[in-house]
């Protein structure tokens, strides 16, 4: 063994897994993204209003299933993560953003009710991230994983029904 693999050591295995498993969860991602459409739009019959909180959904769900794996231990902790994973494969897909690139995604009914959903539910990750430091700073420390609950479910709320309303 030289002297570089002796100091390359579990840490050279344990990132070569993580990158296996990104590109693993975008494959599985583009996979599912049409499905995923499909499914949305025949559960909200195409409507802008049904397909606007689905495509809210697929921006947040990511955050959420990682946000639910920090408090946790264990398996529901790897289980977390491999879905917010896996929902983050299939939000890459839908990230460019380029109106050109998402009218072919999600093009027929419904269709800009999604885009504008997925706007709002970037929106909600944005400020989200955006206000965790604030509260960090400023809230007591027993307070602080309440707080950040109330203003995301909060956020949360506000962005997924402006997204509804503007989409109707």
């Amino acid at each position: 063994m030289t002297v570089d693999q002796e100091q390359a050591g579990p840490r050279t295995g344990a990132a070569i897994g993580v990158v296996v498993a990104v590109l693993a969860a975008v494959g599985i991602g583009l996979l599912l993204r049409d499905p995923i459409v499909l499914m949305a739009r025949s559960a909200s019959g195409g409507s802008g209003a049904g397909m606007a909180a689905a495509g809210w959904l697929v921006a947040v769900a990511p955050f959420v299933a990682l946000g639910s794996g920090l408090r946790r231990t264990g398996r529901s902790r790897i289980l977390c993560g491999a879905l917010a994973a896996l929902f983050g494969g299939v939000l890459f897909w839908f990230v460019p953003l380029s109106s050109r690139y998402i009218a072919g995604v999600v093009s027929g009914p419904g269709g800009a009710g999604f885009i504008t959903g997925l706007h709002w539910g970037l929106a909600t990750v944005g400020v989200a991230a955006l206000a965790t430091p604030f509260v960090l700073a400023i809230a007591r420390p027993s307070d602080r994983g309440q707080t950040i609950v109330f203003l995301a479910a909060a956020g949360g709320f506000v962005t997924l029904s402006a997204a509804v309303l503007q989409a109707w």
